[in-house]
């Protein structure tokens, strides 16, 4: 069962999200799906967050969401493979929160295929050059587009966001491009701080102290 700041972190993003569109006006164009159930032949699989555009019949969400605290980033990263890949480019973008169990820093990363959907046997390198390669049976791993660290202050330091500000592109999500008063769905350094990180270290804080009393209790017992 996901913990407390794990659910956190995907109601925290879910929120800015909603925030972004309702200041756009098109809140109501977008599915939210939640943790719904995808069920393909090679894998049933839920995201923590997931969205596409409203009334449309889609087996795939266009933006999923994966958040990992007692998760590896290892497995995180692999979770997120398979549904840009295993939806054959029908998931857009994906979005990985990392939360570092040790120093409680959070590592946001987006992730968009590593091909022109058009174009399968077409994929870009580490180095941004276009390859072709027709013995492709697998598609590379996803391609990383975007990196945040968020690292924790200690004794009495500030917080620190490094990398420029998350963005989902409005088309990327809605399938449609932006109109007047549109445009791109841009997480500042502000909102990942304010909105994100620092509601989940609230819920880191609170779950270990809800720990500690739980030993105190049990050796008075």
């Amino acid at each position: 069962m996901p913990s407390q700041p794990h659910e956190e972190a995907a109601s925290s993003f879910e929120g800015m999200i909603i925030t972004l569109a309702r200041e756009m006006n098109v809140n109501r164009r977008i599915a939210k799906c939640g943790a719904t159930l995808v069920d393909t032949p090679e894998r049933n699989k839920q995201a923590d967050r997931s969205w596409m555009p409203a009334r449309q019949v889609r087996e795939f969400p266009t933006v999923a969401l994966e958040v990992g605290f007692s998760e590896t980033t290892l497995k995180l990263e692999r979770d997120m493979a398979w549904w840009i890949n295993g939806s054959k480019g029908e998931v857009r973008m994906g979005i990985t929160i990392d939360i570092k169990r040790g120093s409680h820093s959070i590592e946001i990363k987006s992730w968009t295929l590593p091909f022109e959907p058009s174009l399968r046997n077409i994929y870009i390198t580490a180095g941004g050059r276009q390859v072709i390669d027709r013995r492709i049976k697998d598609p590379p791993p996803p391609r990383m587009t975007q990196r945040i660290l968020i690292t924790r202050g200690r004794d009495g330091s500030s917080p620190t966001v490094e990398g420029e500000p998350l963005t989902i592109p409005f088309h990327t999500l809605l399938l449609d491009e932006p109109g007047e008063g549109e445009r791109d769905f841009v997480f500042t350094a502000e909102m990942l701080l304010q909105d994100l990180a620092e509601p989940v270290w609230d819920a880191i804080d609170q779950a270990e102290a809800i720990k500690a009393k739980k030993r105190n209790n049990h050796h008075t017992a």
